[in-house]
Parts: C-alpha cells; sequence; structure tokens
C-alpha cells in the first residue's frame, strides 16, 4: 500500500507500482539511481538527482510514487533527501 508523504508524494514497494491503484502520475524506481554495495555508500550526488527529478514532477503538479524493488530503504533515503534539499526539513524531521 503506497504511504502518503506529503502533498502528492507516496513511497511504496514494486507490488504497489505494479498495481498502482492510486493512478499517480510518475513512479520513480530508484534501484538503479541509488546502487549499494557491500563496501561503497549511495552516491549522494544521484540522491541530489533523485531529489531534483522528484521536485520538478512536484512543482509540475504531479502525484509522485517512490520504491525501491528490494526493499533496502532506497525510497525513503530518496524521499528524505528531497525533504531536505527542496522543503526545509532537518535530517531529523525528514
Amino acid at each position: 500500500m503506497w504511504n502518503h508523504i506529503i502533498d502528492n508524494i507516496w513511497i511504496g514497494d514494486i507490488e504497489d507500482a505494479k498495481s498502482d491503484v492510486k493512478k499517480l502520475d510518475v513512479i520513480f524506481d530508484v534501484r538503479e539511481q541509488l546502487k549499494f554495495s557491500e563496501t561503497e555508500d549511495v552516491d549522494a550526488s544521484n540522491l541530489v538527482s533523485v531529489a531534483g527529478a522528484i521536485d520538478w514532477c512536484l512543482r509540475s503538479a504531479l502525484e509522485v510514487g517512490v520504491h525501491c524493488t528490494e526493499g533496502i530503504e532506497r525510497a525513503p533515503l530518496a524521499v528524505a533527501t528531497y525533504l531536505v534539499e527542496y522543503q526545509e526539513y532537518t535530517y531529523s524531521e525528514a
């Protein structure tokens, strides 16, 4: 089930994306942009790029869903980065 975060942004899993009962305008699968490995952290510039894409969609009045196929918290990390970079949230709030 998609989880509502703030106006027009939702976080879900692969099953939410497949069924998309909410009929969101854009669904981001962040697994390719935010690759993790056992020896490296996710590239921060990729996080900011994903946050920028989310911001563009929201400024265009689109409803956005963000998910990661593998369930290792990339979708919440991407949305938290958006909240910090574009909505002036603190890291604790995000």
